[in-house]
């Protein structure tokens, strides 16, 4: 295992499900193995009601598999289908801040199927997060003003992260202080990392058909996201979805070439975009656009788009890179993967 300061990209959160009927199982043959594969035969916790993937009736449990601090995989038995959702580097390091190799994964997953008797690696492959930790020079929530907002992406930005989410949902990329995020959880940290700057970009493949689309398999299974192949394209869209997010905040105007009024004009209002800060702008943007916050005004679509062209036009005349955005970059630019 690597411990964060290497840039290793990995797999962490992954979603699987199995139609067991399909497989010649009842529900009680399904509930009896997971009962077995349970530590100390605790008994399995019954609920009813309703979730988006289930009949009515749902028997959920929390299953330990190979891990000495317990995280577990959440699992969930309906009346046809076994689905298992967890961090597979939590289950096997204890926490998501160790980085595991292609290899060692692998040999997981075979160790989990063989100890629930069911053949994980034929399941259904239904979300798949690719993340990497990076030790910065600095404070994570530091850096994150400087990522900014991306087409068919709308954000959510918090003090210590943030998040792009697709129009769809089936697509999710987020940067956040991981050791935060940790304690906040009152999640295990390891000693050797706790005092680091650690910050996480992680990508998410939201749903079957999308991760499909991506290693370019219809109806993928869990096998194909770990071929040699697929699992080095998984980690190159990681690196290539952060490269694509937009820097801003990182304005510089130099007054002393300014020849022109329209000039002078347009280096003002970088000066007080950059006070301002770009979120802020965005936040503008999106006020014209609601007649409710505009008084119940008409749109007018071709004057938000002048406006909109003018202030592209003087962010990139403007731009600038500093110790920030170039740490960034760099660390991007050297994510790794091991196999």
């Amino acid at each position: 295992m690597f411990i964060s300061t290497q840039n290793i990209g990995t797999y962490d959160t992954i979603h699987l499900r199995i139609n067991y009927e399909e497989q010649g199982y009842t529900q009680q043959q399904i509930l009896d193995k997971v009962e077995d594969a349970k530590p100390h035969g605790e008994p399995l916790e019954y609920y009813t009601g309703r979730m988006h993937y289930t009949s009515d009736r749902i028997r959920k449990s929390k299953l330990y598999v190979g891990n000495e601090k317990e995280v577990g995989w959440y699992v969930v038995v309906s009346d046809k289908n076994l689905a298992i959702k967890g961090s597979i580097t939590k289950n096997m390091f204890g926490t998501n801040l160790m980085s595991a190799t292609l290899g060692q994964m692998q040999d997981y997953i075979q160790d989990f199927s063989f100890h629930l008797g069911l053949n994980l690696l034929q399941a259904k492959i239904e979300r798949v997060d690719t993340s990497v930790n990076f030790s910065m020079d600095k404070d994570p929530s530091a850096y994150i003003p400087f990522l900014g907002e991306q087409d068919h992406f709308w954000t959510s930005l918090q003090p210590s992260s943030k998040y792009w989410n697709s129009n769809s949902t089936s697509h999710t990329k987020l940067v956040y202080d991981k050791i935060k995020e940790r304690s906040a959880k009152r999640e295990y940290v390891p000693t050797t990392l706790s005092n680091l700057n650690v910050l996480r970009p992680e990508n998410r493949y939201n749903t079957n058909a999308t991760i499909g689309r991506i290693i370019n398999i219809e109806k993928p299974i869990v096998h194909d996201v770990f071929t040699d192949d697929n699992y080095l394209h998984m980690v190159t869209k990681l690196q290539t979805e952060m490269d694509n997010i937009p820097l801003q905040n990182n304005l510089e105007v130099d007054f002393t070439n300014i020849r022109t009024p329209l000039k002078a004009q347009q280096g003002l209002l970088a000066f007080l975009i950059d006070a301002v800060g770009e979120d802020k702008l965005t936040e503008y943007h999106r006020r014209l656009k609601d007649e409710s916050e505009m008084g119940g005004q008409k749109y007018d679509k071709k004057k938000h788009y002048l406006f909109r062209k003018g202030i592209k036009q003087i962010l990139e005349e403007h731009r600038a890179d500093n110790s920030y955005t170039d740490e960034w970059k760099h660390r991007i630019e050297h994510i790794e993967v091991v196999k």
